[in-house]
């Protein structure tokens, strides 16, 4: 059981690496393409694109953790640390977006369907 546990940690610790280097890397692209004046527009959209994968990515490493605190029997499985805080912003955009596309919306403005 502890070797499993040893290897959840090991695996949410890569996935946070992972999860914390890909904006920066999308930034430094980016940064690249504004510098040679290719298009400006693609640059614009890599750094939206990051802000984007930031929060999300902090989204799934939040449940991450959970799950493996689940996993090593915690069962009061909570996270001192909310990597959420961007990503509310992200979802409150998208349910507004999604208010007014859904059909549903009309009798649900908060329809996430």
């Amino acid at each position: 059981m502890e070797t499993e546990d040893n290897v959840i940690d090991e695996l949410v610790q890569e996935i946070a690496g992972l999860i914390h280097e890909y904006p920066k890397v999308l930034e430094r692209r980016a940064a690249e393409i504004h510098a040679s004046g290719k298009d400006p527009d693609l640059a614009q959209t890599l750094v939206k694109a990051a802000d984007t994968m930031r929060d999300s990515g902090n989204l799934y490493l939040t449940w991450a953790k959970h799950y493996a605190s689940v996993a090593a029997g915690n069962t009061d499985a909570t996270s001192d640390e909310d990597e959420t805080a961007g990503f509310r912003r992200v979802v409150g955009e998208s349910q507004l977006a999604l208010s007014f596309s859904c059909k549903k919306a009309r009798s649900r403005p908060a329809c996430l369907c």
